[in-house]
């Protein structure tokens, strides 16, 4: 086991280096980098601020220390209870490096211990743990507070049958995610390929892959367990699955059993789960989707010469887009940065061999959906993953017009009524297309699994870092 940077006694009123040991009443916090080593070593001395957040504001924490040139550090600090949801920040100013890190929601009664994975601002890293026990290729992940779950998905072309957890406060160490004689959900009735998937309540989450939707509760106490949700006839894993945060989840086009697109869309309510069916303006296959100001917004998936973008208000038909383009844009992505503005990047042109590098602008969205032509995209790619946070949204690895896996990762903010697309410099340490990602905690993002540039299927995990961590509040 490599040294640990630091150990943050959380129940006493110190926070101390590793060096002294903490009593046993107390739960450690280690601050490690993502090989779960010394994160100041080569960054000379600095300083260090935590904040230690509990109820959701109820009572903020914050201190900051003096840190020398071994990463030694001495601070008081009360905690006041074990049973309010807690978080945690980390920022590091140190002579050569600015550093950042953060744990999502949890209970210190529910973990021995905590780490909190510090980076350097706007960089990613791989993770030497934990690793998935085989590559996965088209996973969705998804964030439940203080864990993440991967959802189907496939293994050496074979399909997958059980959801995996990933417990966020204790990334870096090995049975982050359990192995698979000690994964805590049931084998699901039905198996699992290349899946989309959405958050759909406290507990639970909606998943749409090879010819079906289910919902999976998370809840191990009640009983975890899927079930199959009766969606448009068509609806799986070429349909788009929409988070809409407090109405629940919307389920987009699809594909027949004669493989012709479908023009429905399912919306699923999250406090009884009835399911209402509206129609698209036009078929479509594999769209893509999100909010805009509160609306609907489809993209792709048409028929050459019908509309590329129709919008929806919720549990209505759709309409098509007017001033929509009608070219077809096999692979493009959709993002909302704030759900404001909505930009369509990239795409197949129509020779099939190209990969567009315009994008089009949503904007005037509720009342007036227009489109217009946004500014050329610099790095063009088909199907980065994608992780929505605070700051803008992010665009992770992604493949070429051949199938290559890429690197390159960028972040799409909101400005005004426009976007601006910034590039990290260094981009992924391993390209990956793909690859599951979401947001992990505070603006910083994970992804995993997916096919590395030799097509050689991934079971690592990475995490990037904003320039700044988003607001607790």
């Amino acid at each position: 086991m490599r040294r640990l940077f630091a150990c943050v006694a959380l129940l006493g009123a110190w926070i101390t280096g590793c060096d002294e040991p903490s009593p046993a009443s107390n739960i450690p916090v280690h601050v490690v980098d993502p090989i779960a080593a010394n994160p100041a070593l080569g960054c000379g001395p600095g300083t260090l601020e935590l904040v230690v957040d509990q109820g959701g504001g109820m009572a903020t924490f914050v201190a900051s220390a003096a840190v020398d040139a071994s990463g030694n550090f001495d601070v008081p600090l009360e905690i006041a209870t074990y049973t309010a949801v807690t978080r945690i920040q980390m920022t590091m100013d140190l002579q050569e490096c600015e550093l950042v890190g953060a744990v999502p929601s949890f209970l210190l009664s529910d973990v021995p211990f905590v780490r909190v994975v510090m980076g350097r601002e706007l960089s990613c890293q791989d993770l030497d743990e934990p690793q998935l026990t085989t590559g996965r290729t088209d996973p969705a992940l998804v964030a439940f507070d203080g864990n993440l779950l991967i959802v189907g998905g496939t293994t050496r072309g074979t399909s997958t049958d059980r959801l995996v957890p990933i417990a966020n406060p204790v990334l870096t160490y090995e049975n982050a995610i359990p192995p698979d004689d000690r994964n805590p959900f049931p084998v699901l009735p039905r198996p699992m390929q290349a899946t989309r998937a959405s958050r759909f309540s406290v507990s639970r989450v909606v998943y749409a892959t090879v010819d079906y939707v289910a919902r999976f509760d998370t809840n191990l106490r009640s009983g975890a367990g899927a079930r199959m949700l009766p969606t448009h006839d068509g609806s799986g894993g070429e349909s788009a699955v929409v988070d809409l945060g407090a109405e629940g989840v919307a389920i987009v086009g699809g594909v027949d059993g004669r493989g012709d697109p479908v023009r429905e869309i399912s919306w699923i309510d999250p406090l009884d789960e009835s399911i209402d069916i509206t129609e698209l303006a036009t078929p479509r296959r594999n769209p893509v989707a999100t909010t805009v100001g509160g609306v609907l917004v489809i993209a792709g998936g048409q028929a050459e010469g019908e509309p590329l973008f129709e919008v929806a208000r919720l549990r209505s038909d759709g309409v098509a887009l007017e001033g929509s383009p009608t070219e077809v844009r096999e692979g493009a992505v959709l993002v909302a940065p704030q759900r404001r503005v909505g930009v369509l990047l990239g795409g197949l042109a129509a020779d099939g061999t190209t990969v567009r590098d315009d994008t089009l602008v949503v904007t005037g969205c509720p009342d007036a959906c227009r489109v217009s032509v946004g500014t050329p995209w610099a790095f063009p790619r088909l199907r980065p993953a994608t992780a929505e946070t605070v700051g803008g949204v992010w665009l992770l690895g992604g493949e070429a017009a051949d199938g290559t896996a890429q690197a390159t990762v960028e972040i799409v903010k909101r400005v005004g009524d426009a976007v601006s697309i910034e590039e990290l410099a260094d981009g992924l340490p391993t390209a990956r297309a793909r690859a599951g990602a979401a947001l992990f905690a505070d603006g910083i993002v994970a992804i995993i699994g997916g096919v590395d540039d030799e097509g050689e299927e991934l079971r690592s995990m990475a995490l990037c870092w904003p320039r700044e961590l988003d607001p607790l509040n």
